[in-house]
């Protein structure tokens, strides 16, 4: 599976508890055509996204930001992407689009993980939080189309690549009320997912916004087994709004 297909599902949501959950470490699919076509926004004024994250003073209450090594986030986008070979997505029609274009480059991306129960927060009842801000924008509509009908409901099962053994995950996405911010466009959804792989299985739950704003995309994510919803609220007010005041 290419990065163009990588679904939302388990791309942008996956990404900031991968980083922690897979201790940071560290194979490739049939390739997609990139959809040329799409129009993408650019920020009318350049400011590194690195500087639009929020700091770690700025982070929710309860939450430690977690210090991540450099190359971080591109090993772990890596990661999650080739160990999707050999998987296959059910409904096959809802192989969604990834939220990360394939020429993306990490040096332009900014984001911050943090958790307010340690490393391994999504796994013990803390939570981990993970913000992505990038520049360029396009409509979030192809987004929602791809947690909606027939696609709010996903199953990736098969044997992932380095796995001795076959992994089964279903999320379920509920579009919730996005907060008030000073996006153009924004999107919130509860993603409810179920693991299982080897005899065991494991619950968790994914808050999400997604916004475009003055140029740039941003992303929060609040994972656990029960994240706080008035505080994911919050938090991704505070992301979008600090984006939209800073450009």
């Amino acid at each position: 599976m290419s990065r163009k297909s990588f679904t939302y599902a388990f791309g942008a949501v996956a990404l900031g508890s991968a980083l922690v959950l897979s201790g940071c470490s560290s194979s490739d699919g049939a390739d997609t055509a990139v959809d040329e076509t799409v129009v993408q926004q650019t920020p009318e004024v350049d400011v590194p996204a690195q500087d639009l994250v929020l700091t770690a003073a700025e982070l929710p209450s309860g939450f430690e930001a977690i210090e991540l090594p450099e190359g971080a986030m591109e090993d772990a986008f890596d990661e999650l992407v080739d160990g999707t070979e050999g998987m296959e997505i059910e409904p096959a029609q809802c192989s969604n689009p990834n939220p990360l274009p394939d020429d993306i480059d990490f040096n332009e991306v900014g984001m911050i993980v943090a958790s307010s129960g340690g490393a391994a927060a999504a796994a013990t009842g803390g939570t981990i939080f993970a913000e992505v801000v990038m520049p360029g924008a396009q409509s979030l509509d192809e987004m929602v189309e791809s947690v909606s009908g027939e696609c709010s409901t996903l199953t990736m099962r098969g044997t992932p690549a380095g796995s001795p053994e076959e992994v089964s995950t279903t999320a379920t996405f509920t579009e919730i009320d996005a907060p008030d911010t000073s996006a153009d466009e924004v999107f919130a959804v509860r993603q409810e997912t179920t693991t299982e792989v080897g005899g065991q299985s494991v619950d968790t739950v994914t808050l999400a916004g997604y916004a475009t704003v003055n140029g740039y995309s941003v992303s929060v994510q609040f994972t656990g087994t029960d994240p706080d919803e008035s505080s994911f609220n919050e938090a991704f007010a505070a992301a979008v709004d600090k984006v939209a005041d800073h450009t």
